[in-house]
């Protein structure tokens, strides 16, 4: 078995020569005015218009509308288009996985994650975070259970733009496939949910990590930095 770092890194190159976060992008952009902000698009509104509408705590307007992001978004995009691209690839073989064709591999036993991928032949369980932060990713950890390797994507969207077909709401995009230790987690995630966060080193090279966008250094942790696409 390939150490899981190399594997990772490995699949990082392959991750960028597909065009990963390229497609992706068109994906949003795509689904946010037919299945992610759909009412915002019927009602001629904003994507903050309608989160203000339906939520009168402005400090889950990020919440919310992250959270439709994630589902409809990138991880509707993972279960249901990325395979069609990656049949296309000639670079490696690989593919997403459901359960039920790995369910007797050791990888993926008491494991919680969010994506299978079999990568020329290995199983790699892979828990996914989305966020809209320059900051850094929160979420709520098992420490025994969950998946030690996140892709970790930031999305910078304009949600001052009147929700319409055929429009561009992706402004920027960071995208990482890292191996991350339960430590570098903050918090104090037990069996049970744990609200926790991940940010990121100072002066740390995470470039071998790193699909799309960048990090700079900002006062104790590092920010992230989005990449137009």
């Amino acid at each position: 078995m390939t150490d899981k770092k190399v594997l990772v890194r490995s699949l990082v190159t392959h991750l960028k020569k597909l065009g990963f976060v390229n497609h992706l992008v068109d994906y949003i952009n795509k689904e946010i005015p037919l299945t992610i902000f759909p009412i915002a698009k019927r009602r001629g509104l904003t994507i903050n218009e309608w989160v203000s509408d339906v939520e009168d705590a402005s400090r889950q307007h990020t919440v919310l509308t992250t959270t439709r992001l994630s589902y409809d978004g990138v991880k509707s995009f993972l279960v249901y288009e990325l395979n069609t691209i990656l049949s296309l690839y000639e670079g490696a073989d690989i593919r997403v996985r459901e359960i039920k064709d790995v369910v007797d591999n050791e990888e993926i036993k008491n494991k919680s994650f969010d994506l299978i991928l079999d990568y020329n032949g290995e199983i790699v369980i892979i828990e996914i975070k989305v966020t809209q932060s320059k900051t850094g990713f929160t979420g709520a950890t098992h420490s025994t259970s969950k998946a030690d390797t996140y892709l970790l994507i930031a999305l910078s969207i304009n949600r001052n733009k009147k929700v319409l077909e055929n429009k561009n709401y992706v402004n920027g995009v960071f995208s990482m496939l890292i191996n991350v230790e339960k430590n570098e987690w903050v918090g104090d995630p037990t069996t049970s949910s744990s609200f926790t966060g991940l940010k990121f080193l100072n002066g740390f090279d995470y470039s071998d990590n790193i699909i799309c966008g960048g990090l700079r250094n900002k006062n104790k942790y590092a920010e992230i930095i989005f990449e137009k696409i």
